[in-house]
């Protein structure tokens, strides 16, 4: 998706954030408030169609339904209730026939584009939290189905709907940052304290996210801006001495869970210290985002740690040995977006 449409979406969920109800339909005596209310729905109508700037596709179709929407509001002037409510309909019927053209053949087609593109990025890494946007993705391309096997109407609020969820999936698309942290430079050996440098990478990289949050807070001034964060922690197979100050910390409050005997037991720790590791750096991130928390009653910071142990961290091909510093990362996974 491009800069124009992705702005486009933007403005038409702010503007419908303004925007009026609407009302039922009427018989045939009409009151005053029943046919203002559904002039004024078929105008929303006519608006959001304009505000989508396809008049290169439905130009004429467009032009119809302003020159029967001018004259429901002459006619509703001139006190023709009736007749008003006649033209107003006319103008709703096309606006209609254009919005469910515009998602049969636009909104499902960006949802088809970003389910591949996520489909992608998963099958690269299978960590990536991006994966938590399939379904919506996947409701939307159900939905278009359903309307073209049923020839059925889509409505503006459901139009609404589903564009303000694929410019949230792009969004996050667009802010999505990964960062990997070596554990031999990010934690003192054998501990799961962060090291100055491993500090250091998380500032660099969360300076990054801090730019990403203040843009979305001014570009979505009446939405919450969330950054997710996950963190994920791995370890070699490496087994732990059996004089090592580390195991009393990673077994407290779990003796009578660690295993007997190896390698579940020393499984078991190494999944203990991955997700110590990964504990670590959230709560380290917690204290960089705070102050930004404090600031906006509009901004949060969703932060999830999460301890792999000795699976293999995505990208990783045997052979390996046991002690491949490739194994022993943590990886940070950051997008930005709006509720």
């Amino acid at each position: 998706m491009n800069n124009r449409h992705f702005f486009q979406m933007v403005c038409l969920i702010l503007f419908l954030a303004l925007g009026s109800g609407c009302a039922g339909l009427f018989g045939s005596r009409v009151s005053e408030e029943e046919a203002q209310a559904r002039v004024n729905e078929a105008q929303e109508h006519h608006q959001v169609v304009k505000r989508l700037e396809i008049e290169e596709s439905f130009g004429k179709e467009i032009e119809r339904s302003r020159a029967a929407l001018e004259r429901a509001v002459a006619l509703l002037g001139s006190g023709d209730r009736p007749e008003a409510v006649e033209a107003a309909e006319e103008s709703l019927g096309i606006t209609e026939k254009i919005l469910e053209s515009y998602y049969l053949n636009h909104i499902a087609e960006l949802a088809q584009n970003l389910k591949q593109e996520l489909k992608q990025k998963m099958e690269r890494d299978p960590e990536t939290p991006l994966s938590t946007h399939l379904s919506s993705v996947d409701e939307i391309i159900e939905e278009a189905q359903g309307v073209q096997q049923d020839d059925g109407i889509v409505s503006l609020s459901k139009v609404v709907a589903d564009l303000e969820k694929i410019m949230q999936v792009t969004q996050s698309l667009r802010t999505h940052l990964s960062q990997t942290l070596q554990s031999d430079i990010s934690f003192d050996q054998g501990k799961y304290e962060l090291s100055e440098k491993g500090k250091e990478s998380i500032d660099r990289f969360i300076g990054k996210v801090q730019e990403d949050k203040r843009t979305y807070l001014q570009l979505f001034p009446d939405k919450t801006v969330v950054t997710k964060i996950k963190v994920v922690g791995y370890t070699d197979a490496l087994n732990f001495g059996p004089n090592s100050a580390l195991v009393p910390e990673l077994i407290r409050g779990m003796e009578a869970d660690v295993p007997d005997g190896d390698p579940p037991r020393r499984q078991f720790l190494n999944q203990r210290l991955s997700r110590f590791r990964a504990d670590t750096i959230a709560d380290y991130i917690r204290q960089i985002l705070a102050p930004a928390e404090a600031e906006s009653e509009r901004y949060e910071a969703d932060i999830q740690a999460i301890g792999r142990g000795e699976n293999l961290p995505a990208g990783i091909q045997a052979p390996y040995p046991v002690m491949d510093d490739r194994r022993r990362i943590s990886r940070i996974y950051v997008y930005t977006t709006t509720r």
